[in-house]
């Protein structure tokens, strides 16, 4: 099985470490707290233990010999999580049981997409993929395990505490959270999903973006948007910086943030409830997702970015600790007739529109959905509110930051570098932890995204995850997943020629974008 490495998860600039390099306790037990509260109590009887409340469990046989499950930590989209001891280390990872993978074909896609993108990906403030398990019968299996890293908690449940953080604590987090997306951005993928769930923190406080089910390649032959700043316009500014580091000395780790400086985080209560609220996604979806564009870009990652920088300022104080933009409808997903009918108030855009002002006409006229501008026109006019006096507590710098990346227009709203760049940022800056995707042989094996934009049976999907699986573990035989050596065989031969022609709509489709970028110059 392949596994990718990854950096220490104690960083030397964290703000839990005092000037020793040593790990701050009382934060570390906070943060684990916060881990444990959400957690169903032990029981004494170990089968129990690594039980779902819905009874999904992982056999023994499953495990290969070479884990022993813990206990159960919680149930996903579409799988359950165990965490495991890995008995040749010691070390615990969690694994995620996904039953029935192949009874859906948009689930089995998105675990596909999900497994390739992670096998992509390395970095530290990306979740570690330590690969598939083989089932123990091939031939007939419809469940699937991956292994991952294990880390204590995600900060949904930092979020739902009436637990405060400090102004670096809050820097850090969202430093670490624009490293990450920007390294995946530099790998051309959108996440599509950023939300507190999907951003896991350690008892450190170093932290890792998870979930990548709904993830897309920029590269695949989807139409994109070819705005002021596009995914190809990130990848050149990314092979310009991996050039100037890769010339540059590494910089010496010459300053610590010493805990003095940092107040120490109180003891959180009751971190398991209200949970539910931070898997609302609308809260975190960006305007133009909303309106059903087809031309959104990586932008949309940093609207949601946006959304949790606003909530982690509000984690400054006990008042006034809420998300920026909680609507409870969606428009136009929520709406069934007449847009112009739709006037409830909070509604997912017109909460945003509180909040940052209704769109200019110019920003309108932008809109490629007839319907979305049709609503747009209809609103009356709302002025932005005054952010620095809605974020009281909060420096001036970190107010300017949520801002830029709250523009209506996307290709106004910063990008993860420009982010990076910005000075509320300065003081925990380390060149090395900006880095950008580089692929290697190991990284590259099977990656394809041609099957996201073609017709694609069960069968081929079946095909194309047991090749995921085969990567991982080279002593299995395809012949122990496919007895009769038909089903491979058709499937394998159809997704090949698909993948041609998709490939060959991908070249067609940048060919394109390249020449009407030529013809705006």
């Amino acid at each position: 099985m392949s596994a990718h490495s990854s950096k220490s998860n104690s960083r030397a600039h964290s703000p839990v470490s005092d000037g020793a390099g040593k790990e701050d306790p009382q934060l570390m037990q906070s943060t684990s707290s916060a881990a444990a509260a959400a957690q169903p109590a032990a029981k004494p009887n170990n089968t129990a233990k690594s039980t779902d409340p819905a009874g999904q469990t992982i056999a023994e046989a499953e495990l290969e010999g070479r884990f022993k499950v813990i206990r159960y930590l919680g149930k996903g989209s579409y799988g359950t999580v165990f965490v495991a001891e890995e008995l040749a280390t010691g070390k615990q990872v969690a694994i995620k049981k996904i039953p029935k993978c192949f009874d859906n074909l948009t689930n089995a896609k998105r675990l596909l997409r999900e497994i390739k993108i992670l096998r992509m990906l390395s970095h530290h403030n990306v979740i570690g993929y330590r690969g598939l398990l083989c089932p123990s019968i091939p031939a007939t299996f419809n469940s699937l395990l991956i292994v991952f890293e294990f880390v204590d908690t995600d900060l949904a449940k930092l979020l739902a505490s009436d637990q405060p953080i400090t102004n670096q604590h809050v820097q850090y987090f969202l430093y670490q959270l624009l490293c990450g997306i920007h390294y995946i951005h530099s790998a051309n993928i959108i996440h599509r999903d950023i939300k507190p769930a999907n951003v896991l923190i350690n008892a450190d406080c170093s932290l890792k973006i998870c979930d990548f089910g709904l993830s897309r390649s920029t590269l695949s032959p989807s139409p994109q948007a070819p705005q002021k700043k596009t995914a190809d316009d990130e990848q050149e500014a990314a092979r310009k910086q991996a050039e100037q580091l890769a010339a540059a000395s590494v910089p010496k780790q010459t300053r610590q943030v010493s805990s003095e400086r940092v107040s120490q985080l109180q003891q959180p209560q009751k971190l398991a409830r209200e949970l539910t609220k931070h898997v609302v996604t609308r809260w975190y979806r960006a305007p133009e997702v909303i309106l059903l564009s087809d031309k959104y870009t990586a932008a949309i990652d940093m609207w949601s970015i946006g959304c949790i920088f606003s909530e982690l300022l509000s984690m400054q104080t006990r008042a006034a600790r809420r998300a920026l933009f909680p609507g409870r409808t969606c428009f136009p997903f929520s709406a069934d007739n007449n847009p112009l009918a739709y006037t409830d108030q909070l509604d997912q855009l017109n909460v945003i529109f509180d909040v940052i002002g209704t769109p200019s006409k110019e920003e309108i006229e932008k809109i490629d959905n007839d319907r979305a501008r049709s609503y747009l026109r209809s609103l009356p006019f709302k002025p932005k509110i005054d952010l620095p006096r809605r974020f009281a507590g909060a420096e001036a710098q970190a107010v300017d930051l949520l801002q830029k990346l709250l523009f209506f227009d996307p290709s106004k709203r910063f990008t993860a570098r420009e982010a990076l760049e910005h000075p509320y940022l300065a003081e925990f800056r380390q060149m090395e932890d900006e880095g950008v995707y580089n692929a290697n042989a190991q990284q590259s094996a099977g990656v394809d995204f041609a099957f996201e934009d073609q017709p694609i049976t069960k069968d081929q999907i079946k095909a194309l995850i047991v090749e995921q699986i085969l990567i991982d573990n080279p002593q299995a035989k395809l012949n122990d997943f496919f007895p009769n050596g038909t089903t491979v065989g058709s499937a394998a031969a159809s997704t090949a020629a698909a993948a041609l022609l998709a490939k060959e709509a991908a070249e067609n489709h940048k060919r394109k974008l390249a020449a009407e970028a030529a013809q705006k110059q």
